[in-house]
């Protein structure tokens, strides 16, 4: 049966809508609670109309396609669906809105065919830019803004001491914190010049250069705002560039650079043939899927979130027998430093006092994961940001007296004072310690499917940085890591 000239297609699309919606609802409502109160990401409620303009432009395209059921598509259509439960029961924020947004991508390849896939593949591929991601960068580019700094302010023969993140120059002082690490700037260059580039540039080469252009431009251009904001600074004695003046110059530069980019873009374009959009790709009559293809698809699609919803049941009731962190001792007290994890069941202190070796041991217990509740956060804080600055970040192990390996990430951070600390961060998951974000939450699916071990604990110990610093916590890992009983330990909060 032809849905199409019955004037059906309309219909089943809502219906169809409505029920991915419905399946998919919490993956949405954070990805919508992500783009309210990021300015990074804020330009994800742009996307879906921008994707539904971009599909509209190719209407006359699907002209004389026969609607033939992929195999291919299907079994996509339902590892998406399936990928998707696991990556929500592992608390992968990013894997879960992945997958959310595969799910009508491969649903119209399943239904639809690789003919109608193939027409959409820009549309489709233009709609993971919702997705947020990205923040993991933020390090790297506070490291590169501050060193194209430096290197100009070299240049010009200005005296200048670096400490971390921390720039010093004769005139006054200057941190290239988060918000100066130019993500936000981008992350939007980079979304624009992709559209820009798929309309204005049918060139595959030059299309490629705009597109690398849209990349390297943003990056070396935030070294160079910060650097002239330092620049500014010096000349004016610390008069200009600050505060209220630092917001106006920056987004004027990056204006700027837009401005190039667009003017750059405008040179590689080509002419548009304007029926391009308007020609039917195949001759013959267009058909619609069968009911049996339509309900057999949205089937796999449901197989996910019912996987999801049976297992949850499981680990509600694993959790309910889990006993909180009233079973703690110690009275609750602050320190001067200390990492931050705002959700957890306990904090937990311990001061590691030996000969010519003095530390602190924090651990963030979590006896069970949630929403807004996560061992793998980005509102977890190793250090204050306020207070101190990246200044390397490492990998590296050691191996306990046991025989078992304790993996960790390295940081050295450094204050406005130039105090150094050395600090190591590794995560204990049913037993065994585990390094890096997505090592982490794969042990920790493991451990939730097993009904094992429904939370974790993320160790960060810390040392002032000299050089016996190293040696020192390598010997304690070995000696003390695994024989730390948490229950005896001092409660942060």
């Amino acid at each position: 049966m032809n849905y199409i000239k019955q004037g059906m297609l309309p219909v089943y699309l809502i219906v169809l809508s409505a029920i991915y919606f419905y399946l998919f609802a919490d993956t949405h409502n954070k990805l919508i609670d992500i783009w309210t109160n990021s300015n990074t990401y804020g330009h994800g409620f742009l996307i879906l109309p921008i994707v539904a303009w971009l599909i509209y432009q190719k209407r006359y395209q699907f002209q004389g396609i026969e609607s033939k059921t992929s195999i291919i598509g299907s079994g996509l259509l339902l590892g998406a669906s399936l990928l998707w439960s696991v990556s929500r029961l592992s608390g992968i924020n990013v894997l879960e809105q992945l997958f959310a947004i595969m799910i009508p991508v491969t649903f119209v390849w399943a239904v639809w065919g690789w003919k109608t896939f193939y027409i959409l593949k820009f549309p489709f591929f233009f709609l993971f830019f919702a997705i947020p991601v990205g923040d993991f960068l933020i390090p790297y580019l506070q490291f590169i803004t501050a060193d194209i700094s430096i290197y100009m302010l070299k240049l010009l023969g200005i005296p200048v001491y670096r400490d971390g993140m921390f720039i010093q120059i004769p005139n006054g002082n200057f941190i290239v914190a988060e918000a100066c690490s130019g993500i936000r700037f981008l992350i939007s260059t980079f979304t624009i010049g992709v559209l820009f580039g798929y309309l204005n540039i049918q060139n595959v080469y030059r299309r490629s250069i705009f597109i690398i252009l849209c990349l390297a431009v943003p990056i070396l251009g935030n070294g160079l705002r910060a650097f002239l904001m330092i620049l500014i600074g010096h000349l004016s004695d610390m008069k200009a560039a600050v505060g209220f003046d630092h917001l106006v110059y920056g987004w004027l530069f990056f204006s700027i650079i837009l401005v190039i980019l667009f003017i750059i873009g405008h040179f590689l374009s080509d002419v548009h043939l304007a029926s391009e959009n308007t020609k039917p790709k195949f001759i013959g009559n267009s058909t619609a899927p069968s009911k049996v293809t339509m309900c057999l698809s949205i089937t796999l699609m449901v197989v996910g979130p019912i996987v999801y919803h049976l297992y949850s049941i499981q680990l509600e009731q694993q959790m309910a027998k889990t006993t909180t962190s009233s079973q703690y001792v110690g009275a609750k007290a602050q320190f001067e430093w200390q990492p931050n994890y705002p959700n957890a069941d306990a904090l937990l202190y311990k001061s590691i006092k030996r000969e010519k070796f003095e530390a602190d041991l924090f651990i963030a217990n979590y006896e069970f994961e949630a929403d807004n509740k996560e061992l793998i956060s980005s509102q977890n804080e190793l250090f204050d940001k306020d207070i101190w600055s990246l200044d390397s970040i490492s990998n590296g192990s050691v191996i306990a007296n046991d025989g078992n390996v304790i993996p960790y990430k390295e940081f050295v951070i450094v204050n406005i004072l130039g105090k150094e600390r050395l600090l190591r961060l590794t995560h204990l998951i049913g037993g065994s310690f585990f390094a890096g974000n997505l090592n982490v939450k794969f042990n920790q699916l493991i451990n939730k499917m097993l009904l094992n071990d429904l939370g974790g604990n993320a160790f960060i110990i810390s040392i002032d940085n000299d050089i016996s610093s190293r040696e020192q916590l390598d010997l304690y890992m070995k000696n003390s890591m695994v024989a730390i009983d948490i229950k005896n330990m001092q409660r942060v909060h």
